[in-house]
């Protein structure tokens, strides 16, 4: 894996990109913290390369859409 050290963000086989914690935490809007704490707590995907935790940004996707709330109508059906 080639690694860019300006940006903390490397390349897996398929040229797709991989996202260090702040990086994926600044896609999240969270804290480093956070989502260090949601990977202890394996509630989010994430690649392990050793001592590295890296995100692709699909799973960021994947994780937001699955996360969605949907708004709920009013009362008698119209968004209040």
């Amino acid at each position: 894996m080639k690694e860019d050290k300006r940006s903390n963000v490397g390349r897996n086989n398929h040229g797709e990109s991989l996202l260090d914690i702040d990086a994926a935490a600044d896609r999240l809007g969270l804290s480093g913290h956070t989502v260090r704490a949601m990977v202890r707590g394996r509630k989010i995907t994430f690649v392990r390369l050793g001592a590295r935790v890296l995100f692709r940004p699909q799973d960021l996707t994947d994780y937001i859409e699955a996360h969605l709330v949907p708004p709920q109508a009013g009362p008698g059906g119209t968004d209040s």
